[in-house]
């Protein structure tokens, strides 16, 4: 990949937010390109089973149809800029709302010009001399697309575009995050993965911090802080969390009973799953297996694609 590969982008702004929070946790699929600035506190991105452990400064820029999971949970308020964008102005991608890709039955192909980045994002820190200029540069573009004034969309072209050959001069200029840098290439990290991959592949067996710890080769003390540390979650919290968004998908399929689901998914009875379902969504699993699909509305799904919403406040 190279700066001049992009000498040509004409961006399309589908989407400019800001997110603030003090607890956050969902996943994003989204079927544009992500440009993340971290403008407050600190939380770790887990992109395609790989963590990115991010703080204030920090710029993400996630190309397409990239899984992503978001956890914060921290004494210090988590503040995201956020811009939703194509590379290039397409007339029939211009038609695509700002959706996510999991609420699309057949998701649009991404056109080889939309490719730029592959498949792998980018992490850079800004540094901390020109923080100032490209937070302006973000709450321009936010006052342009949320003002939408005669040109806006020539505006936000413009700014878009200094935005992302900012991102792309720190990545050339070797200015990526150090704790990005760090925490990609650990040993600590490999290992943290492979307790992931062996949960993905086990959440409906009877597992725990030792089982893990066990199959990966390393002690439970050790994989308890590598976990933690790496995730954001303790190991007993994510296997709880992971459980729980493969019930729900399964409950929205409408295919199993709920014993059945408790049971696929590892909970050790309907009482416990029950309970917990609803202390995390708000909503008993019968309710919401009963409920039209559309008029259940979590908010890790659903709220952050509101086209008439560009602040979001998660408490």
């Amino acid at each position: 990949m190279n700066i001049s590969d992009f000498s040509t982008i004409e961006p399309y702004v589908r989407m400019v937010k800001i997110k603030k929070s003090f607890t956050l946790k969902g996943t994003w699929n989204d079927l544009d390109h992500v440009l993340i600035y971290i403008a407050n506190g600190s939380v770790a991105y887990n992109i395609e089973g790989i963590s990115y452990p991010l703080v204030d400064g920090d710029a993400l820029l996630i190309p397409p149809y990239m899984k992503h999971t978001l956890v914060h949970a921290g004494n210090e308020e988590l503040i995201q800029y956020i811009v939703h964008f194509d590379f290039y102005r397409d007339d029939a991608r211009k038609k695509i709302p700002h959706q996510s890709a999991y609420s699309m039955s057949e998701p649009p192909v991404l056109p080889p010009r939309e490719t730029l980045l592959g498949k792998s994002p980018i992490i850079v820190k800004i540094p901390s001399e020109e923080r100032p200029s490209y937070e302006r540069m973000f709450l321009q573009i936010y006052t342009e697309f949320s003002q939408k004034r005669l040109g806006f969309d020539c505006v936000t072209r413009g700014i878009a575009i200094q935005m992302i050959f900012a991102i792309l001069r720190c990545m050339q200029e070797g200015t990526v995050s150090n704790k990005a840098r760090e925490e990609i290439s650990s040993k600590p990290q490999k290992l943290a993965e492979k307790a992931l991959e062996y949960i993905w592949l086990h959440y409906g067996d009877n597992i725990n911090n030792a089982v893990v710890a066990e199959a990966i080769g390393i002690s439970p003390n050790y994989l308890a802080r590598i976990f933690q540390k790496y995730t954001g979650l303790t190991l007993h919290k994510y296997i709880t969390n992971y459980r729980l968004e493969k019930a729900k998908h399964m409950l929205a399929e409408g295919q199993y009973n709920i014993s059945e689901i408790a049971q696929c998914c590892g909970f050790s009875s309907i009482y416990v799953f029950s309970k917990l379902f609803k202390q995390e969504y708000a909503i008993n699993p019968s309710s919401y297996m009963g409920a039209p699909s559309q008029s259940v509305k979590l908010e890790a799904e659903v709220s952050d694609y509101n086209v008439d919403k560009q602040i979001y406040y998660n408490q």
